[in-house]
């Protein structure tokens, strides 16, 4: 019963395990404004996305971030 309820409740941002990952995509992206990518991408969806707090962000916007990623590198954890 306990386990069930700490699965339960929501996760503190803190608690999420993609939040440093998020953080640090946000500063590699963020920092590389003349990049060739950003010639095909919505600098407003980027923006918003990275903006998001890492519990509203579904699978699908992760792995949006995760492409992100790829892309622009350049990052550490």
């Amino acid at each position: 019963v306990a386990e069930a309820g700490r699965r339960a409740r929501p996760r503190a941002a803190a608690d999420d395990p993609f939040a440093p990952i998020l953080r640090d995509v946000r500063r590699a992206v963020l920092d590389q404004p003349d990049h060739p990518a950003w010639s095909v991408l919505s600098r407003a969806r980027v923006d918003s996305l990275l903006s998001s707090e890492p519990a509203a962000l579904d699978t699908m916007s992760r792995y949006y971030v995760w492409r992100l990623a790829t892309v622009f590198g350049g990052f550490s954890s």
